[in-house]
């Protein structure tokens, strides 16, 4: 039987990721070299060094750097705190991991482990005092330990109390799913714990709620209960509370990656059958979704045979037609050689994709376009852009300067990069109407001569009246958008006619059409009609019937407007992108939450990838914690079957844009991905 399973080992492995991927000879010279470094690790620039001696450019340095950690030769995070840490000895690295896991002063502590201790159990002649941190933050990134909140010690999770503490538990009106799995892995649990320790519920002594095998966890509000069922090969997952989808959803989104790197084992994702209350069946999730892609209204309980509505099943999940997929590991590693050299024959079709911009002064412009051309010609390869997005934000508050400011910057754009001004899509956002007018158009009505029927949504109730709105003056809030910025880029004005705020731009020789819509119409300076964000409906409907006639139907379509469709500041209602997806749009691009964003719509059989652009040059105070400025860069290949997303970020006002990773595996994050696209020539 040796001869038999050796074959099957080699069957197994030929079908690894990379295995079947051709490497050319300066990869090979590289890793020979790689191997034969006596250093336990080197710096990311020395790296570098080498791959450069071997003639290899930033893209296929990029590439290589991926394969050599993915196959376990080298182990490079992109993550800032060990992105500088190329370790070339993984057995160096595993052997002071496994160093804390055997400590018994750490296990009889029931895994809290002392910063100051490490000196004690690592041997510093191997493991300097200067890389301890590191070392804990790559434990870190392999789900092993995170740190505490006293900042002096840290948690390594397989070392938890295997015994559930006390708590209380309302088994009421929870929302449950499920995980179940052919064989159970160990570390599943405490994998989660590490990446979802920051709403770990608190005791009342301030331990933290969690033990191996399972945790509680707290956030606006709500609390879930997570844990394994080790007899069932399960992971049993209650939420309860006022906010049950949101964060199911966060929890999901933690086990998906993690299941993601367990390979050959298969994992079903169940919900519990509404039939009844103490119906015992659990429905296969994706079965579900399935029967209602195939227009099913409803399906058997196979243990009481009663009919179940399949949207009172999934709607309490998520809503119909609106059943949203964060993608985070969809992309395939195809950038061989050959692939890259084909790409330098037939360049890409460049979208450049800005929002947020917040610009205030001439000056401020002339040193963020310098920047921003400094990346896309230096480290991006970038000569010509074909098309510009700017997704709205331009300026702050909708000053005369500040869109000369934006004027100047755009030109610089223009000018640089070769971009033809009818090629420029631009939709204004909610710091693009002007506070001022937006007061003016409101006209105060004493109590006594307020109309009978007053229209709703176009007054402000006062003690002593209202403030009733001039629809012309109202219209206004957008002038200096229009005369002071969009005429002066595209010598056209920007219709204040809302019905007329659906702009279709149109380019035969690229087979492209883009739909540019206000998100900010109904929107100004009182704070209750601040969160008013919508696409207005006829001016949706007189952009889509311009390109029913069956001329548009192969060209790729993408939608343009300001506010994103989900979170606190998600549109009022997104019903539109129905109608979006159901006429062919594929891409739809957005700003506003100032920080870079990914999901995907699915109506039917369509569907269409939503990109959020992070915020180009919010100031400090306005920019979202923890997240750098950001802008996208948009390659469509040459065979327009698929579009590259290339996240850039600039962690200082004064710094320099790079690689913004943080997409696909949670570990090893990419600064780019993959949306493929339906046929469409």
């Amino acid at each position: 039987g040796i001869p038999a399973l050796k074959n099957i080992i080699s069957d197994t492995a030929w079908q690894l990721p990379h295995m079947q991927t051709p490497w050319v000879g300066s990869w090979l010279r590289v890793r020979e070299l790689l191997e034969q470094n006596e250093n336990n690790w080197i710096g990311y620039s020395d790296f570098c060094q080498i791959c450069q001696s071997e003639g290899l450019d930033e893209k296929q340095i990029d590439i290589l750097d991926e394969y050599l950690h993915d196959l376990g030769v080298i182990i490079h995070f992109r993550d800032i705190k060990v992105q500088d840490m190329v370790i070339l000895k993984p057995e160096w690295a595993t052997k002071a991991f496994y160093k804390i896991l055997d400590t018994d002063a750490v296990k009889e502590r029931e895994g809290i482990l002392l910063n100051s201790e490490l000196g004690q159990i690592w041997d510093t002649s191997i493991y300097p005092h200067d890389i301890h941190s590191k070392l804990l933050e790559l434990m870190n990134k392999f789900e092993l330990v995170y740190e505490l909140p006293d900042k002096r010690s840290h948690l390594v999770a397989e070392l938890l109390p295997s015994t559930q503490p006390e708590f209380k538990w309302d088994t009421k009106d929870n929302l449950r799913f499920y995980y179940r799995y052919e064989f159970l892995p160990a570390g599943v649990m405490t994998r989660f714990i590490v990446r979802i320790h920051q709403d770990l519920e608190k005791k009342s002594d301030g331990i933290q709620l969690c033990w191996r095998e399972g945790a509680v966890l707290c956030r606006e509000g709500t609390r879930a209960f997570v844990r394994v069922r080790p007899l069932e090969k399960l992971i049993e997952i209650s939420v309860d509370g006022s906010n049950k989808k949101e964060l199911l959803t966060i929890i999901r989104y933690h086990f998906d990656e993690i299941n993601k790197s367990i390979k050959k084992v298969k994992i079903v994702e169940e919900i519990p059958c509404n039939c009844s209350i103490s119906c015992p069946h659990r429905f296969d999730y994706k079965q579900l979704l399935n029967a209602e892609k195939r227009s099913k209204v409803t399906v058997d309980c196979p243990d009481s045979w009663n009919e179940v509505s399949l949207s009172l099943l999934l709607d309490g999940y998520e809503k119909k037609g609106y059943r949203i997929i964060t993608e985070n590991n969809t992309e395939k590693k195809s950038d061989t050689k050959e692939s890259v050299e084909k790409d330098k024959l037939q360049p890409s079709t460049y979208i450049l994709h800005i929002s947020d911009i917040h610009l205030a002064t001439k000056s401020e412009a002339q040193i963020y376009s310098t920047q921003l051309e400094a990346d896309l010609i230096n480290n991006l390869k970038v000569k010509k852009l074909k098309y510009l997005v700017v997704s709205g934000d331009i300026a702050n508050r909708s000053e005369d300067g500040e869109y000369k400011a934006a004027v100047n910057f755009i030109e610089g754009l223009i000018e640089r990069f070769d971009i033809d001004k009818s090629r420029i899509i631009i939709v204004p956002g909610n710091h693009d109407l002007n506070r001022d007018f937006s007061e003016e158009a409101y006209q105060f009505v004493p109590e006594s001569k307020i109309p009978e029927d007053l229209p709703e949504g176009k007054c402000i109730q006062g003690p002593a009246g209202i403030l009733f709105r001039d629809e012309d003056l109202y219209r206004q809030r957008f002038a200096n958008f229009n005369l002071h910025f969009y005429e002066k880029v595209f010598g056209t004005q920007y219709p204040l006619d809302y019905a007329e705020q659906g702009i279709l731009h149109k380019f035969p020789d690229d087979r492209i059409l883009f739909l540019a819509l206000n998100s900010c119409w109904e929107i100004d300076h009182h704070k209750p009609h601040k969160k008013r964000s919508s696409i207005h409906m006829t001016a949706l409907s007189n952009a889509l019937s311009e390109i029913l006639d069956g001329e548009y139907n192969d060209w790729l379509k993408i939608a343009i407007w300001h506010h994103p469709i989900n979170g606190p500041d998600a549109m009022k209602n997104v019903d539109f992108l129905e109608q979006l997806a159901n006429n062919g749009f594929q891409i739809c691009m957005h700003g506003h939450i100032h920080e870079a964003k990914r999901e995907l719509f699915n109506y039917g059989q369509r569907g269409m990838t939503i990109v959020g652009a992070g915020t180009f040059g919010a100031p400090k105070n306005q920019q979202v914690l923890s997240i750098p400025l950001q802008y996208n860069l948009l390659a469509l290949n040459s065979k327009k079957d698929n579009i590259i997303v290339n996240t850039r970020k600039k962690e200082k006002p004064d710094g320099a844009w790079s690689a913004d990773s943080r997409w696909g595996d949670f570990n090893n994050p990419r600064p780019r991905y993959e949306i493929k696209l339906k046929s469409w020539i």
